[in-house]
């Protein structure tokens, strides 16, 4: 990351470092997709009701 301030923000908001990574939204709107789409597709057992 280019900001060093962004780092000492994130580590103050008690970030977790190993789950920060580098993207963009791209990647982001890809990541957040694909755990909806798992989110749905095992609905039945995330909410007890299978």
């Amino acid at each position: 990351f280019d900001d060093p301030e962004f780092i000492t923000a994130f580590k103050k908001a008690k970030g977790e470092m190993a789950y920060l990574n580098p993207g963009g939204i791209a990647e982001c709107e890809k990541y957040t997709k694909d755990i909806l789409e798992i989110g749905e597709r095992y609905k039945s057992l995330l909410s007890g009701k299978a």
